[in-house]
């Protein structure tokens, strides 16, 4: 009934004549690429038909999905075409074959070392570039700064973040947290969530932080002999452990090697899912594949997210039914007593047509899992292994006589050691370091809701139609040359520090991120190019801002600290093998580790 509904509208629904027009009108390679499609379509047809009727219903179901792929290329190549006659400036990733017609360019920059294919663009063209998604799909690259802070803060509302990534997050976190909503709701989540994360309210957690970065230490080397250890895999179980117990109540005893617990197994399993598996990768840029019930990986990763999510079922009735009683919950609740986030996250959301629903709540715990575990795993893992490398031992050893002193003068209370590690210069300048040429968040993505004029650095404007798809290079513009300086790819805390009247090191700028400004563009310091304009946001800025910043460099300068203090060690890879997923890191850090008297 389909197939002969199908036939008696075909000729309504392609016009062949005006088609073939239209075809004509392509570039070159579109051309080809419709050729290829036509003649694979033409085989399948010929393949599985049988019959006169068969071969009739193949032919023109063939016909009109190869009138689909014209329209679509035609129409992609007028919007790229107008894009780059309203911007001459930008420059294009040339298309130079079938497979980058068909599949586009941005994938290869983001399939290849984005360090490298991206910031060559961005170093080719400092205002901003285009690449072509599936069927010639414009994608434009920004790299100016004031045009990317007009996007991301001053018209924020016009930009939204893009319905692949949101959908994609969504998929591990829910539909209903802070990484997926725009608009209104957004807003709401945001207006209750911001006081959790409050200096205040993190200064409690710094007892459990600096409880887990000791137990990190003893597993690096809990002996006075060296080992060799695999880093990135400890830092990203302590990682688990700080957000489990300080913003969930949830105790994944991550480091426990010998009785491994199934909350960190399933966790582990819908991390390596979402990071590894080829098809889960591939539904990045489709995320409709996960949907598809008879695929291995969706199955096993909806059963691993299951098991979490249980588990933060259980966290939620616990603290609501305290709540209800006045009461604050018990260890027998399956929760963990330490201070968390939980409480002050219900307190903030109990009343009012602004109070989180269940689903809500269940949403933005799995988004500060999901958010706030590996990204702070991958920075701890790269200052380790830059720390450890041969050229940078006097750096290492400067930062732990700059810790240990200040260790040692508080061991008794971690909230005021913390007050006193984040005064020190060489650890802030270690993990700003880290945080600019390792940044985990290495990519921006929006979309945009109206048509609008971006201000550029020079005075220019650069142009943008509705529904256009934007990236932002985080990761290459923290990397240019244009921005920092000839030393721009190298690892230097020192470009942070500067030495204050009595020579002892002092932070050159103050990159507070206790601050909350969300809005500054850069980092006043000098690039040795008569500038002092750094573009330096690796939390992001404006409304969308990682709402949780201030608890990542928390983490990090604890750990950080008392790792430091407790151990010294030689990486031994000269470089690392990244990874580039949703976030980037390492595949693999390996350390030498010996614990120091």
């Amino acid at each position: 009934m389909a197939a002969d509904t199908l036939l008696q509208h075909l000729p309504n629904l392609v016009d062949l004549e005006s088609l073939e027009a239209l075809a004509a009108r392509l570039p070159e390679p579109a051309q080809a690429a419709l050729r290829y499609a036509a003649d694979t379509l033409e085989k399948l047809a010929a393949s599985t038909a049988q019959t006169p009727r068969r071969k009739l219903i193949a032919a023109s179901v063939a016909s009109y999905l190869a009138a689909r792929i014209v329209l679509s290329l035609a129409r992609n190549a007028l919007h790229r075409r107008r894009l780059l006659a309203r911007n001459p400036f930008l420059r294009v990733v040339p298309v130079t074959s079938l497979e980058s017609v068909l599949a586009g360019t941005t994938l290869g920059q983001m399939t290849r070392n984005p360090h490298e294919a991206i910031g060559a663009m961005t170093a080719l063209a400092p205002k901003g570039h285009v690449t072509t998604g599936p069927m010639g799909k414009p994608h434009l690259w920004v790299s100016d700064p004031r045009a990317i802070h007009a996007m991301l803060v001053t018209h924020a509302r016009r930009f939204e973040r893009t319905k692949i990534a949101r959908q994609l997050l969504a998929w591990a976190t829910g539909p209903l947290g802070l990484l997926t909503l725009e608009g209104d709701d957004h807003r709401r989540h945001r207006r209750i969530i911001n006081p959790v994360f409050n200096l205040k309210n993190l200064r409690t957690l710094t007892p459990v932080i600096a409880e887990a970065a000791r137990e990190m230490s003893a597993a690096v080397s809990g002996g006075g002999a060296a080992v060799n250890v695999e880093f990135t895999d400890l830092a990203s179980k302590v990682a688990l452990n700080i957000i489990g117990r300080t913003t969930m109540a949830m105790d994944f005893d991550a480091l426990n090697e010998k009785q491994p617990s199934p909350l960190t197994e399933a966790y582990h399993e819908m991390t390596t899912i979402m990071e590894v598996y080829p098809l889960a990768r591939l539904s990045r840029p489709m995320p409709w594949i996960n949907s598809i019930p008879f695929l291995k990986h969706a199955r096993v990763f909806d059963q691993a997210k299951a098991v979490v999510s249980r588990h933060v079922d259980l966290i939620v009735t616990a603290f609501t039914d305290a709540a209800s009683a006045g009461k604050v919950p018990g260890a027998s609740t399956g929760v963990v007593t330490t201070p968390s986030l939980v409480a002050a996250l219900l307190a903030g959301s109990k009343s009012g047509d602004a109070a989180l629903s269940r689903e809500e709540l269940r949403s933005e715990l799995l988004s500060f899992l999901s958010a706030g575990h590996e990204t702070t795993a991958m920075t701890y893992a790269m200052a380790v292994w830059e720390l450890g490398r041969p050229h940078n031992a006097d750096i290492q050893t400067a930062l732990r006589t700059e810790v240990r002193r200040v260790l040692s003068d508080h061991h008794d209370d971690a909230a005021a050691a913390y007050d006193a590690l984040a005064g020190c210069a060489q650890l802030t300048a270690v993990i700003n370091e880290t945080l600019r040429v390792h940044t985990p968040a290495y990519l921006i993505g929006r979309r945009a809701m109206a048509r609008a004029s971006l201000p550029l650095e020079d005075g220019s404007t650069l142009e943008v139609d509705k529904e256009q798809i934007i990236f932002i290079p985080v990761a290459a513009i923290q990397r240019s040359v244009r921005q920092w300086g000839p030393g721009a790819h190298e690892w230097s805390p020192r470009r942070w520090l500067r030495d204050d009247d009595h020579g002892t090191a002092a932070l050159r700028v103050a990159a507070d991120y206790e601050s909350g400004i969300e809005d500054t563009l850069a980092s006043p310091i000098d690039n040795g190019q008569g500038s002092s304009d750094k573009w330096f946001e690796p939390f992001a800025m404006g409304p969308h801002a990682c709402i949780g910043r201030q608890f990542a460099i928390m983490e990090l300068r604890v750990l950080l600290a008392q790792l430091v203090a407790d151990i010294m060690w030689t990486s031994q890879d000269e470089t690392v093998a990244m990874r580039w997923g949703i976030t980037a890191g390492p595949m693999s850090v390996k350390i030498q580790a010996m614990r120091v008297q």
